[in-house]
């Protein structure tokens, strides 16, 4: 929408494109977004549908890097790569599931870094870019934030723990033990120096950590609205 602080907001444009909790991705004046098991991508001003591709049941936001599409299919874990310019399926691969209750299933958004792309599936999985190929993948308790790309390494936050994980072998540099009632661990962690600091919601509240002492120590919390 296009407004003005003194007018009321217009509409510009609205297309159906399907029902689901997907966010939308702007890049290169077209919008992307995932409804009703369709990956679909707009142009940006005027709203024209100018593809939609068929993919598996898909909750989480695409992810748009070099004229490609990266997505996650939420129910078993499926990682997608499509064509931005036409919607055309250029790789797909199977990913670790959770090993624990799939309230959520799968919904947190990828994250490419250099040449790899991270999804949160199992406790980390890693693939190439280019190809789909599958360089590293690790079992575990999935959460549903975006992997965070931090100084030295990838991390996945899940509802058992946080791992700091290096980007290329996988190997664990790093946890954070912080367990939750509820499988769900949604927010990204926030990094800055040599600390973390985590938050959830059902009551858990938020903390903040150091990673360079050893073991990590928790430097302060605060319990949440159980609300």
């Amino acid at each position: 929408m296009k407004f003005e602080p003194t007018e009321e907001p217009q509409l510009v444009w609205k297309a159906n494109i399907g029902s689901g909790p997907s966010g939308c991705v702007i890049a290169e004046g077209r919008l992307f977004t995932v409804g009703d098991s369709k990956a679909a991508g707009l142009d940006a001003e005027s709203g024209e549908i100018l593809w939609q591709t068929d993919i598996p049941n898909t909750f989480g936001t695409p992810i748009f890097a070099n004229g490609r599409l990266f997505l996650l299919a939420n129910v078993n874990p499926v990682a997608l790569c499509l064509h931005a310019e036409t919607g055309e399926l250029i790789w797909s691969q199977n990913l670790p599931d959770a090993v624990c209750g799939k309230d959520y299933l799968h919904v947190a958004a990828p994250r490419v870094a250099e040449d790899l792309v991270y999804f949160n599936s199992g406790s980390g999985a890693a693939l190439r870019a280019e190809s789909g190929k599958l360089i590293w993948s690790k079992p575990g308790h999935s959460g549903i934030g975006t992997p965070t790309v931090q100084n030295t390494g990838i991390a996945f936050f899940g509802p058992e723990s946080l791992i700091l994980r290096e980007p290329m072998s996988g190997d664990q540099l790093a946890s954070v033990h912080w367990g939750m009632k509820e499988p769900t661990a949604a927010a990204d962690p926030l990094f800055f120096g040599d600390n973390v600091f985590l938050s959830a919601g059902y009551g858990k509240g938020c903390a903040l950590f150091d990673l360079s002492a050893k073991p990590v120590k928790q430097l302060w919390s605060r319990p949440g609205d159980e609300s």
